[in-house]
């Protein structure tokens, strides 16, 4: 499962890249991805913190014994 996760992740990463850059020259830049989060942000000041309390769960740097390597 753990393979089929990575495959999926990187699947919708290059997604949200190429779909990025598609709106970006046919729409505008007010039409990307990273414009419509901005936005929300605006106007929910609470997502921004929960996607720092979420990223800073992610990557705090954990003890040693929690580790695992990919």
């Amino acid at each position: 499962m753990g393979r089929v996760t990575r495959v999926v992740l990187l699947v919708v990463v290059i997604g949200l890249a190429l779909w990025a850059t598609v709106a970006a020259l046919v729409g505008g830049p007010q039409d990307t991805v990273s414009a419509h989060i901005r936005d929300y942000c605006e106007r929910f000041p609470l997502l921004p913190l929960s996607l720092g309390v979420l990223l800073g769960h992610w990557f705090w740097p954990l003890s040693s014994e929690r580790r695992t390597t990919f």
